[in-house]
């Protein structure tokens, strides 16, 4: 097909008229003025939350056990999984046309010439953050809303149906947008919307569940919810019931780093789906099996794609394929900035062995980590060397120009303190005679503020630490605490020495500030200086460890290549499900506009073609029952 003319996403905002939204970028999160909004909106959230939380609102909007089409038939299933979605609209647009694709050409994950046709989900699950960087009517209208409407403008209307779970951003403005857009039967595009609370239970099919649990921003679960469980689930759940249960984080990938991590989930899951009270009337009655089992968990939060499978019951081998292992999947790939893998634990155990409370031993499950992961060790290396690879459109200073302005900012405030330094020098008559030694005092002067300004950052960045290790004594491993120091101490020393470099060749060229040359002299500093501290620091991101300043590599890359969703298959007549992880690996970044009836216009790639998805790895098999016991898998 012919290549049209490309327009750029910045280009594409030009027709939001035509379009009906306003195609956003990629949001900039080391962007001066992000980095204060959101630090601000996690604050309140974190902090008021408990005072205006909207699930105990929630209560007197009316939800039962939401049933789907067919969800009384043996007829097979088809439902796809999408989280961290609306930031960017090249990323967010690419992976909804991908889900509103009637049928999706996806090739093999071992075998690049087999490919494999996988009908459209008739069941859309997102789950969670389904915008970025804070939820408002405005920001879902054009990052989430307007992208999978033009998606799926050639379908018929309400021909699936959308289920969302918030995540963190979502809840940033007290979930009260989500709510609006998501639980009052509005219609998504070509889906329609069905639920009314932010948490909801699904009759998938006969003897299959689909349960999405809100625990607003990683705190306890609230007594409406509790309620809204208890009253529809445990009088319905019976022997032999197979649950896949959504949560907004992947709380299991964090154990290794927060004991405590997995408690809130592990507790739902234990009292609330694996276990019923006896008499529901009693509180202290005795727990009873409600004869159900999660044999899949989902979730985003966590940008890349992960899986933990259960490790055989009996022989502790994990290698190969059985689907009565439980299996844990994160999947974050919807749109927002693609993040690294190397936090992630080679093992788990679920519940943690050293949570409090402590579990029985016999309730810990071991968990094993799949064989794949995305990215991959080799791409995850790429994508951090963008970061500091001045001829890139990822380069940090080019990615992140408002940071960079605030490093040349802070490279003049540090030189005018040196200047200022030396006129009180001068003023008490520490002078030298003649042009050298008056150059190598200015020079001395200057290497004396770096031997009293770096201490103290030392001293403050150890205060840090410290701080920190007090503010998480349930964060394991002094390991941990550790690399936070080090990042934050590393980062402070390589931007003041590139201040301190630049200060002190000012202060020994001795230019006249008030002349011209001496303007000039000033602009040089800002603009070598903002350049020099941007590459400062994309240097330490890239070599501190994976915790601290070191996560900083997605989030200032904003890698917008490399998504996906989860497809997956549910056949009741084999008692089993089917995972396909599907990924793409470049996403559309220039587009052409074509006309639908009326004034509208929906974007399609200039060159005509759609990216080709591929599986991460082989489909993964899950069986309705799994290994028994009384414990979580």
């Amino acid at each position: 097909m012919a290549r049209r003319a490309a327009l750029t996403q910045k280009q594409l905002a030009l027709h939001a008229d035509e379009l009906g939204f306003e195609p956003r970028r990629a949001v900039r999160w080391l962007s001066p003025s992000q980095l204060i909004n959101s630090g601000v909106q996690v604050a309140i959230a974190q902090q008021f939350a408990d005072f205006a939380d909207r699930r105990d609102v929630q209560a007197a909007y009316p939800q039962g056990v939401i049933a789907i089409d067919g969800s009384e038939s043996d007829d097979e299933l088809w439902f796809d999984f999408v989280a961290d979605l609306g930031d960017g609209f090249d990323a967010t647009y690419t992976i909804a046309h991908l889900l509103a694709e009637p049928q999706l050409t996806v090739r093999e994950a071992a075998d690049e010439d087999g490919e494999r046709m996988l009908p459209r989900g008739s069941l859309l699950v997102m789950g969670g953050d389904e915008v970025y960087p804070t939820a408002s009517d405005r920001a879902y209208a054009d990052r989430t809303l307007g992208p999978y409407r033009a998606a799926s403008a050639d379908l018929p209307r309400r021909s699936g149906t959308l289920l969302a779970l918030p995540g963190n951003h979502d809840w940033y403005d007290g979930l009260a947008a989500f709510l609006r857009l998501f639980a009052r039967g509005l219609d998504f595009g070509a889906w329609r919307t069905v639920q009314r609370r932010s948490y909801f239970a699904v009759k998938l099919r006969p003897k299959w569940w689909l349960v999405a649990v809100d625990a607003q921003l990683g705190t306890t679960l609230d007594a409406p919810q509790l309620d809204y469980f208890r009253s529809t689930l445990w009088p319905e759940l019976a022997e032999g019931d197979a649950i896949i249960l959504c949560t907004a984080s992947p709380y299991w990938e964090t154990t290794p780093y927060d004991a405590d991590a997995f408690d809130t989930t592990g507790w739902f899951e234990k009292n609330i789906l694996r276990n019923r009270l006896s008499d529901p009337g009693d509180p202290n009655s005795p727990l009873v099996p409600t004869g159900a089992k999660v044999r899949l968990w989902l979730s985003g939060d966590h940008h890349h794609y992960s899986r933990y499978e259960q490790t055989d019951a009996s022989t502790g081998d994990a290698a190969a394929p059985d689907p009565r292992r439980t299996q844990l999947i994160t999947n974050g790939l919807g749109g927002a900035y693609t993040m690294g893998i190397d936090r992630l634990a080679p093992s788990l155990q679920l519940p943690d062995p050293q949570s409090r409370p402590a579990p029985e031993p016999d309730e810990v499950v071991d968990f094993q980590a799949g064989r794949v992961r995305f990215p991959g060790p080799k791409l995850a290396r790429r994508m951090n060397g963008l970061l500091a690879s001045p001829l890139t459109r990822y380069w940090l200073p080019r990615r992140n120009p408002l940071f960079a302005t605030s490093m040349g900012i802070g490279m003049l405030l540090l030189v005018g303190v040196l200047w200022l330094g030396d006129l009180a020098v001068r003023a008490f008559h520490v002078h030298w005679a003649d042009s050298t030694r008056a150059a190598w005092g200015d020079a001395l002067i200057a290497i004396a503020v770096v031997f009293v300004v770096l201490p103290l950052a030392a001293v403050l960045a150890s205060g840090y630490t410290s701080w920190r290790r007090g503010r998480a004594r349930r964060r394991r491993g002094a390991r941990v605490q550790r690399e936070q120091g080090f990042g934050v101490l590393s980062f402070v020393v390589a931007y003041l020495s590139a201040l301190v470099i630049v200060g002190g060749l000012f202060l020994l060229s001795a230019v006249d500030l008030w002349d011209l040359w001496g303007v000039a002299w000033i602009a040089i500093i800002a603009v070598v200086g903002g350049l020099l501290g941007s590459q400062a620091f994309a240097l330490v991101v890239l070599f501190s460890p994976p915790s601290a300043i070191g996560d900083f590599k997605a989030t200032g890359l904003a890698y917008e290549d490399g998504k996906g969703f989860l497809r997956v298959h549910l056949d009741p007549a084999s008692d089993s499900l089917t995972v396909y992880p599907i990924v793409i690996d470049r996403t559309v970044h220039s587009w052409s506009l074509d006309p639908l009836p009326g004034s509208a216009a929906s974007p399609v790639p200039a060159s005509g073609e759609w990216p080709v998805p591929r599986l991460i790895e082989d489909p993964i098999m899950v069986a309705r029952e799994g290994f028994g016991g009384s414990a979580l898998a």
